[in-house]
């Protein structure tokens, strides 16, 4: 996790997206194996195979910018297994649009979300879920900003009506640290009122004391 913006109700982070679906067309067979050559279950594609087999068109609902990572090269990868299952992993920074409640500010909590889906099929074509056994992970060595704190995550699938389109959201719980706000804005105002009340146990006759205060 990046940064979250109060003033702009955005966020950014970086993460590993990774797709997982199964195209038949794609299965092949491990019968030639041999003695001295063997079949393998998994087969590492080139990227560039991208643009020869299918894939769905995911885009995030509430995404404001997204980029992939190119350094030194482009960071995506393709598998295939030979039961033409497809997993396509890539990099990204995404920055994602979070309305928040201030109300409570500095005593919050928000919850910002990302939602992603399909941009052009509907459930007919494609249905997206969960992966039960790794969906959302986060890195435990993972540091937030001085004044946030991610407390934990909450993930759904859902249905969208005029479709209907299949849609995942993911809504990322963040709790305010108090003591960053106590040190930085409360204890200095709390010094400046009680100064200002010195002014008045000086002696009303101190004119140029009491103005100085």
């Amino acid at each position: 996790m990046a940064f979250v913006s109060e003033i702009d109700m955005i966020y950014s982070m970086d993460c590993y997206f990774r797709q997982t679906w199964k195209d038949s067309r794609l299965a092949y067979s491990r019968r030639a194996e041999t003695s001295s050559f063997k079949t393998p279950s998994t087969l590492a594609l080139s990227v560039t195979m991208l643009e020869k087999i299918w894939k769905p068109d995911t885009y995030f609902y509430n995404g404001q910018k997204a980029h992939l990572h190119t350094i030194t090269s482009p960071n995506k990868f393709v598998r295939i297994d030979n039961e033409g299952n497809v997993l396509y992993s890539s990099r990204m920074t995404i920055k994602a649009i979070c309305p928040m409640h201030l109300e409570n500010f500095p005593m919050d909590t928000q919850i910002c979300p990302l939602e992603l889906g399909s941009f052009g099929y509907s459930i007919e074509n494609v249905i997206y879920r969960w992966n039960p056994k790794r969906s959302v992970v986060i890195a435990p060595d993972m540091k937030m900003s001085h004044s946030l704190s991610l407390l934990h995550k909450v993930k759904q699938a859902k249905l969208l009506p005029g479709g209907p389109y299949s849609k995942l959201i993911i809504g990322f719980h963040f709790q305010r640290f108090m003591g960053h706000f106590v040190i930085e804005v409360y204890v200095p105002c709390i010094m400046l009122v009680v100064l200002s009340w010195v002014s008045f146990w000086i002696n009303r006759e101190a004119t140029a004391d009491r103005i100085g205060l």
